[in-house]
């Protein structure tokens, strides 16, 4: 027998190591398999988990950073927006979700409510299981733009950008993520639409099958926000415009109809709650200006526009990557979908000017998918130990915005507004106002008071010398009220009672003393930090002041 040599059994460690770094670096390289086959499926679970765990780390160390649990993303106190999805979930005795929903219960379509009751039946009704709702919802989004991309992109490429896309959008992604509200949601069903439009299936089955998901994730997007309907118009547009060499759009926009159709049921739903604003103002947000137009728009759409070219040409400069990039016309054809969101951010400018003023960031959460493709492309122009560099940062950004959030969050009126009644114990008998409804509700809620002694007192404006007064139970009964518009009182009404509580900022604590000479004033409860709110009693006086 011929003796083996040690040379031929022993491999240098330096020339294993080369082996194994090849290997991952091929199947890095290579496109994502299609779920449709069993590889695939094992691939979707990999993948699934891979963004899980990249998540999950920019959580947790943004969690160890602000010194609390994991989970405390999840459990936090609900704010204001979200205690209406809260009630009108549990539902309002004797009313359904749509007669709740047009006396004022909320302003938007009925989806995500009957969504969440589902959801509830099994998670239970909790802030945690509706913030988990969301997070589902935003996870999904996030393996549909995977998958998206992985129409022309490698799965490193596909990995790296989705994960950036969640961590470093200015931290609309994250925030949506934990907030139980329509946004996240409405991210899923457009993520969704973009990866059905861009990934056509092959055979009869699969393509009936798909224009079958198509309507109803068109049905879904119309039907969890008003805007959902928007987004879906200009998906469809661009399908159609760009995509122009592809013989079943015109099928695929057909597929979008029953979107519009869902829309248009709720019609009737939409012209109930616009009545109640009768000739209020139909939105808290201010009014349009030229000059907050022009910052809406450097803020949602200027990075992006000089950001991406930029970045595109300094990875050219200096990796040098000699091989042309994609044709433009063959890159446009391929995300025709989620491209045709770019003008997003100047339809809600023109809405602003037009109909009402809806110049919000988180409006424009859905559009930022239109720059993933983008995204995508200058890190496929980029080596490997680039694109790794890439993530690293793309984790430390992720980690910074959550941080942030939660700093934030851990500072607002309406989560520690119920803390001063830990700390001061007011009595239950007397009432107890706040100067906002960001801090009223919470401290209702939260407080376990009775409803009928929580109001907000909303102070004198500017020339106003008025005192407006509601009370929750009106907001929340719904009592023929509909729209938060509050009832006007007088210092005369006010000065019957004999003493009440007043959560309100000390600064403006002189606007109502002037409305009450001779009030004894006693501050109960110091500003919890972060706060600059405290908590006063007032007293009426034993004789009348002069």
């Amino acid at each position: 027998m011929q003796p083996i040599s040690l040379a031929e059994v022993d491999t240098p460690s330096s020339d294993r190591a080369e082996s194994v770094w090849a290997r991952w670096c091929a199947v890095c390289s290579r496109k994502p398999n299609s779920p449709q086959s069993a590889v695939g499926c094992v691939e979707l679970l990999v993948t699934v988990l891979a963004i899980a765990l990249a998540v999950l780390l920019i959580i947790a160390a943004a969690s160890v950073a602000y010194g609390a649990p994991l989970w405390h993303i999840w459990s936090k106190e609900f704010w204001l927006d979200e205690l209406y999805t809260y009630f009108m979930v549990l539902g309002y005795p004797g009313k359904t979700l749509i007669e709740a929903l047009s006396q004022g219960g909320d302003y938007n379509p009925p989806a995500l409510y009957m969504a969440l009751k589902g959801w509830s039946s099994f998670f239970g009704v909790s802030e945690s299981a509706f913030r988990a709702f969301s997070s589902a919802c935003v996870f999904i989004g996030l393996v549909s733009v995977y998958y998206m991309l992985g129409s022309r992109f490698s799965r490193l490429v596909c990995f790296v950008t989705t994960v950036g896309f969640w961590a470093t959008t200015g931290g609309q992604l994250i925030v949506h993520s934990f907030e139980a509200r329509f946004y996240g949601p409405w991210f899923a069903g457009v993520a969704v639409l973009c990866l059905l439009l861009v990934r056509p299936a092959h055979s009869r089955v699969g393509r009936g099958l798909r224009y079958v998901l198509i309507a109803l994730v068109s049905v879904w997007i119309c039907s969890v926000h008003y805007f959902g309907v928007i987004s879906l118009g200009l998906i469809g547009a661009s399908h159609v415009l760009l995509d122009f060499r592809t013989k079943d759009r015109w099928r695929d926009v057909a597929a979008l109809l029953p979107g519009v159709l869902a829309l248009a049921v709720f019609i009737p739903l939409y012209q109930s709650q616009r009545s109640l604003f009768a000739d209020a103002p139909a939105t808290w947000i201010a009014d349009p200006t030229f000059a907050a137009s022009v910052q809406f728009l450097r803020n949602e759409m200027l990075l992006w526009f000089v950001g991406v070219p930029l970045a595109f040409l300094a990875v050219q400069l200096i990796v040098r990557i000699k091989r042309p990039p994609p044709p433009a016309i063959d890159f446009l054809r391929t995300f025709a979908a989620p491209l045709g969101l770019v003008v997003f951010p100047l339809v809600l400018v023109t809405l602003s000017w037009l109909v009402q003023p809806v110049m919000m960031a988180r409006y424009c959460m859905p559009y930022l998918i239109c720059w993933v493709p983008m995204v995508a492309l200058i890190l496929s122009r980029s080596v490997i130990p680039v694109r790794l560099l890439v993530f690293a940062a793309f984790l430390w950004i992720g980690q910074k915005y959550c941080l942030g959030y939660l700093v934030l969050e851990g500072k607002r009126a309406d989560s520690v507004a119920h803390h001063y009644l830990e700390d001061a114990q007011p009595s239950n008998e007397t009432p107890i106002y706040a100067s906002t409804r960001l801090a009223a509700y919470p401290l209702w809620h939260y407080g376990k008071l009775p409803r009928d002694s929580v109001g907000i007192l909303f102070l004198p404006q500017g020339g106003d010398e008025r005192l407006m007064l509601v009370e929750v139970k009106n907001h929340l009964a719904l009592e023929g009220l509909g729209l938060d518009q509050p009832h006007l009182t007088t210092p005369q009404l006010l000065q019957a009672k004999e003493s009440f509580y007043f959560l309100v900022q000390g600064n403006e604590l002189a606007k109502i003393s002037r409305f009450l000479p001779g009030y004894d004033v006693e501050r109960l409860a110091d500003p919890i930090e972060g706060d600059f709110m405290a908590l006063y009693r007032f007293t009426r006086p034993t004789s009348p002041s002069p």
